[in-house]
């Protein structure tokens, strides 16, 4: 599970990065990001009931877009407000294919460390 210390927790700051961030969407989700004052980069996972009306499967799709952030952190760019908005389709896919649309997504969007 991701670190405590890069999540964001403040619902004031989650509406103002979906205000005034930028958003990229790819198949299965959204990904609103703002540019952080900080040095590390913060997430939020937003998993609304739209997706399903069953806690479990939206505990589900939490847990596995946090774990792709947790394993991919340091290749992601810091210095960012990066907010996740999954898609009703995403509860149809399995746990890697959803991995794996997290880090092509952060990499379409810019958000991935250019290996130097």
């Amino acid at each position: 599970m991701l670190a405590a210390k890069f999540r964001i927790k403040d619902s004031e700051l989650i509406q103002k990065v979906k205000k005034q961030g930028k958003l990229f969407r790819s198949e299965n989700l959204a990904i609103s990001y703002l540019k952080a004052q900080q040095e590390e980069s913060n997430f939020a996972f937003i998993i609304s009931k739209s997706i399903s009306k069953n806690a479990t499967q939206r505990n589900r799709i939490k847990r596995v877009l946090s774990e792709a952030v947790r394993q991919n952190q340091s290749y992601i760019k810091k210095g960012y407000y990066m907010i996740f908005l999954p898609k009703a389709s995403i509860i149809r896919k399995e746990t890697r294919d959803i991995m794996n649309e997290v880090m092509n997504a952060l990499k379409k969007a810019d958000l991935v460390k250019r290996a130097d």
